[in-house]
């Protein structure tokens, strides 16, 4: 019999790594608690900062999702604790945590930082050629000014998602007006600057790291990212060209990584991200490892909800703005609106909105600003039609105008 969890979606833990504000962001992290609802099984819990309609609920179940209870507040009960990343917000929300079910927060903070990503990838070479940890704005300049630069260049700070907080400097002339953000940046702990490189494929791997330090299998992820890094889309399939090529030195980067980050006394969910870019020579490149991730991941979200659905064949777990989209009110009209493009079982094909409609907020009613979908397809060309057409019944003039 499967061991009850307790699951609570903490989105805000990259940026409380860093010490970055969560104001502005208070409310799409609270919607995005939702995100683990359609995991759950009978006898689970997701604690939640949101209210959603139940009916919204009952369209998950239907397809055989979200089987367990959601909680606002009150007892959260005693199961498996499960959080996007280990912290203390997280532990509290949760209430009673055995301490044998969470790493320490230090070790946790330690292996999610850029600096210890950067020493990882230099010893081992997993990373991208030129990168370089630096510790102050000084450090920064001086790498600018030598000989060796590479421009354009990108700077990353030491904690935060992918995308978050990047400047991006195309030449050395830029450095006199980026210098007081990236001084910033160098204060929360340092900042990776590296050559800004020609992407072919993002990519992600994920496993578990046991408490006695054993790596689960690797699951393998081709990420769907903007210009600069950042995530909207997490795309599965086992026979991706993409990934079979590149799967024996993802498999073999990513099992080194998880056996040190477990030596440092990590246990729990992993990912690690990766791209292939183009070298000056015309060939692909791998970079194995860029960024670990020690927590849950979309990855992860993605490849489990993809075997709660059977799907055999592709699939994306898909994230569209609200600036991008807008969603009607109701049940009746997303039914309408969506059509023929509807998650249909039977042929493990279509589109399924895994997040609510609308959310409840201290009171206040509205479209969360990032929804997620469930895109299914017999390949990627037809999940492409299938997102193209999605996008655009979203944005037309009728549900603009509703």
């Amino acid at each position: 019999m499967a061991v009850p969890r307790r699951y609570y979606l903490n989105a805000c833990f990259d940026l409380e790594l860093g010490g970055f504000s969560t104001a502005p962001v208070r409310r799409s992290a609270a919607e995005m608690t939702s995100l683990f609802i359609p995991l759950l099984r009978d006898g689970d819990r997701a604690v939640v900062d949101v209210t959603m309609p139940d009916c919204w609920l009952d369209i998950l179940r239907s397809y055989g999702l979200a089987g367990g209870e959601v909680v606002t507040s009150g007892n959260t009960g005693t199961g498996m604790p499960v959080v996007w990343g280990w912290n203390r917000a997280a532990a509290e929300r949760l209430g009673t945590v055995s301490e044998e079910n969470v790493p320490l927060f230090e070790t946790v903070r330690k292996v999610n930082g850029r600096h210890y990503c950067a020493l990882f990838s230099e010893r081992f070479r997993f990373g991208v050629p030129g990168s370089r940890f630096c510790r102050t704005g000084e450090d920064v300049a001086t790498l600018l000014s030598g000989s060796g630069a590479v421009f354009p260049l990108v700077v990353k700070p030491q904690f935060g998602g992918s995308g978050y907080g990047f400047r991006v400097l195309k030449t050395r002339g830029q450095w006199d007006s980026e210098r007081p953000h990236i001084e910033r940046l160098c204060r929360g702990g340092g900042v990776v600057a590296e050559p800004w490189l020609f992407r072919n494929h993002d990519l992600s791997t994920s496993t578990v790291i046991g408490h006695d330090g054993t790596v689960d299998s690797v699951m393998f992820q081709r990420q769907w990212v903007n210009s600069f890094g950042a995530w909207y889309g997490s795309y599965c399939d086992e026979n991706d060209a993409v990934i079979r090529r590149w799967k024996k030195p993802l498999e073999q980067a990513t099992r080194i990584a998880a056996a040190e980050v477990a030596r440092e006394g990590y246990f729990g969910p992993v990912g690690f991200d990766s791209f292939v870019y183009r070298g000056r020579g015309g060939n692909d490149h791998l970079a194995a490892i860029v960024e670990i991730n020690a927590r849950y991941t979309m990855g992860m979200l993605a490849q489990e909800i993809r075997t709660r659905l059977s799907l055999s064949g592709p699939m994306v777990l898909r994230s569209i703005g609200r600036k991008q989209c807008v969603l009607p009110e109701t049940v009746e009209k997303w039914n309408a609106v969506c059509g023929k493009l509807a998650f249909d079982a039977t042929r493990n094909s279509g589109v399924l909105l895994l997040t609510p409609l609308r959310t409840g907020y201290k009171g206040v009613w509205e479209q969360p600003q990032r929804s997620m979908f469930c895109i299914a397809g017999s390949s990627e060309e037809e999940i492409l039609r299938f997102d193209r057409e999605l996008r655009t019944r979203l944005q037309s003039k009728h549900l603009k105008s509703e």
